[in-house]
């Protein structure tokens, strides 16, 4: 099989790309408060987490205002229920560890609201590699970190990539899709945006296995933020979420990946 190179990049770069996109989080002035539920479960333990809080005004403070007093409850499709409990203002967690091909039912009650979402945990695809490799981006010479994975055969697999600089999480967000490249081997290139890679920098990479309704909601997400599409706002992304709240439930496998820049 050939090997399929994709460019995930900032907005600036973006007609390079076909199925990759990156995603900008906008805050509205003056917009009506809802609620902002954010679920992962993975098929790691300890791992599964939701977060509560509400929405933020234009000119309000950036840091996450978590809403306590939930009732959160994640439901496997054999009729399991697992409770999640308050860790930290907003902030609710079991050790569940999910399974690939089980569909999950994440449940929130809080102040008279009822919000619900489902996920599908996909089968999980390894990272084969990780390396750094030199491009020449408008004369300067810029080092980013490329993952090579084999997409499966069967199609509608999605992906979400999360970099790490030095143990530092990238606020960069980067999704893929293989409409383009199903069941090949795939070179990714992720744009270091945040931050310039030198020689000695730790880069770790984490690839997530997402369903198609996550993928919808950080697509559609994208293309509020930058008014590619007219019916898209960047407060109401396609969320899996029902019942009114912002935000996504997401049970995703995770492969992970570091290097150190030579």
């Amino acid at each position: 099989m050939k090997k399929v190179s994709n460019y995930i990049v900032p907005l600036l770069f973006l007609f390079f790309l076909a199925s990759c996109e990156k995603v900008v989080d906008v805050k509205v002035k003056g917009a009506e408060k809802k609620y902002v539920v954010e679920g992962v479960l993975t098929n790691e333990t300890g791992k599964c987490e939701v977060k509560i809080s509400q929405t933020l005004n234009l000119d309000d403070d950036n840091t996450f205002n978590g809403v306590s007093g939930a009732q959160v409850t994640i439901t496997d499709d054999k009729g399991v229920v697992s409770t999640l409990l308050e860790s930290a203002p907003g902030i609710y967690r079991n050790n569940l560890a999910g399974k690939p091909g089980t569909t999950y039912t994440m449940e929130v009650h809080i102040s008279g609201n009822k919000f619900t979402a489902q996920s599908t945990m996909p089968n999980p695809v390894a990272i084969d590699s990780l390396y750094i490799s030199s491009m020449d981006m408008m004369g300067d010479k810029t080092l980013m970190p490329n993952i090579v994975f084999r997409d499966p055969a069967e199609k509608g697999n999605a992906y979400r990539f999360i970099q790490y600089l030095n143990g530092k999480k990238s606020t960069d967000i980067f999704v893929q899709n293989d409409v383009l490249s199903n069941g090949r081997l795939n070179t990714t290139t992720l744009f270091q945006h945040d931050n310039d890679l030198k020689k000695g920098d730790s880069v770790g990479v984490d690839m997530l296995c997402i369903d198609n309704n996550v993928y919808k909601y950080w697509f559609s997400l994208y293309q509020g933020a930058t008014g590619e599409e007219d019916s898209a706002s960047p407060a109401n992304p396609e969320t899996n979420i029902k019942g009114g709240a912002l935000g996504y439930f997401s049970a995703h496998t995770v492969s992970r990946k570091a290097v150190t820049v030579n």
